[in-house]
């Protein structure tokens, strides 16, 4: 079981979130994977629960449509425009 600090974090990083998507802007993200760590820039366009997980849909940097499990996100900051 997740401790309640997690939690809360994941709650504000979800607000993170949803405060690119309205306002269109890019986040560098850091994910972990099965093959170790990559960083992408992303632009968030919509949060989605599937199956009981959190999914970030953005574009990537390539202008591919990607949707990122939410617990995969290790790091997020606003990309300067």
């Amino acid at each position: 079981m997740k401790s309640k600090l997690a939690r809360i974090d994941r709650c504000e990083l979800t607000d993170h979130y949803e405060v690119a998507i309205v306002h269109k802007t890019p986040l560098h993200i850091r994910l972990l994977h099965q093959t170790g760590e990559q960083e992408q820039r992303i632009l968030p366009l919509n949060l989605r629960c599937q199956n009981g997980k959190d999914y970030l849909f953005a574009t990537d940097s390539e202008g591919r449509e990607v949707h990122i499990d939410v617990d995969d996100i290790t790091d997020v900051r606003e990309f300067p425009l």
